[in-house]
């Protein structure tokens, strides 16, 4: 009887720390956390009270959720910022080329120096956020908590298929420490900016590769989280529910 109620104690615990409702910290793990979340910020003028209270916001939720991000921001040459006053972990790339069109090659500029600069492990999985959207539940850190036998996680249109990877959303996803890095080094930037080719078809190109070679990949249908999509006028964005 003893050991019966022990083994339903557990199977309790155990369901209780997977709920998708709490806003305790997700992740009981011993020594360094082996999840990462990498938050890219641009400090601009334009509507920058607007952006800042953004950016506060996601840095608090995720705060809330257990994790202290590492922010990217990629237009400051030097600290300090606002964000010395919210997480531990800046870092300004300075690498923002107000002459490119294709705000995906900036973002890649950004992550390719911010990986050097941080020297996360290789076996780390890396959460990438932009930071002016915020999660609206822990539903995607749970995911990636509960299968860190996976190599990448991403929210993919529902036209990808075998010819046509289709875009991966890059406002939130995640790939372990080692491709993350493989993938913005390998990034054509040049052409990127010629063609116009979205960060996001490149994304969903190379991790539908990584599936095609066997490494486990979690499809996911929601992230719950809400972004702030460029196109609402004045420079406003639309805000939509993922």
């Amino acid at each position: 009887m003893k050991r019966t109620l022990l083994f339903i104690l557990s199977l309790l615990i155990t369901t209780h720390s997977m709920s998708f409702g709490e806003l305790t910290p997700l992740q009981e793990v011993k020594g360094e956390k082996k999840i990462k979340v990498i938050y890219t910020a641009a400090l601009l003028n334009h509507l920058f009270k607007m952006r800042k209270d953004e950016y506060i916001k996601c840095i608090k939720i995720l705060n809330n959720y257990g994790y202290e991000p590492y922010v990217i921001e990629s237009c400051k040459a030097s600290s300090p910022s606002f964000f010395e006053d919210h997480t531990p972990f800046v870092f300004y790339a300075n690498t923002n080329d107000y002459s490119l069109k294709n705000k995906g090659v900036n973002e890649a500029k950004a992550m390719i120096k911010a990986f050097e600069y941080y020297n996360f492990d290789d076996d780390d999985i890396i959460i990438k956020i932009t930071g002016r959207y915020h999660l609206d539940s822990p539903y995607f850190l749970h995911v990636v908590e509960n299968n860190q036998d996976a190599d990448a996680f991403g929210k993919f249109d529902p036209i990808a298929t075998l010819t046509d990877k289709g875009r991966v959303f890059t406002g939130c996803f995640a790939l372990r420490c080692k491709y993350f890095k493989e993938f913005v080094k390998n990034l054509d930037l040049v052409k990127m900016e010629k063609e116009m080719i979205d960060i996001e078809r490149e994304a969903a190109a190379y991790i539908m590769n990584l599936s095609e070679k066997g490494h486990k990949v979690i499809f996911l249908d929601k992230l719950d989280m809400t972004a702030g999509i460029a196109g609402g006028g004045n420079g406003f964005p639309n805000f939509i529910h993922l």
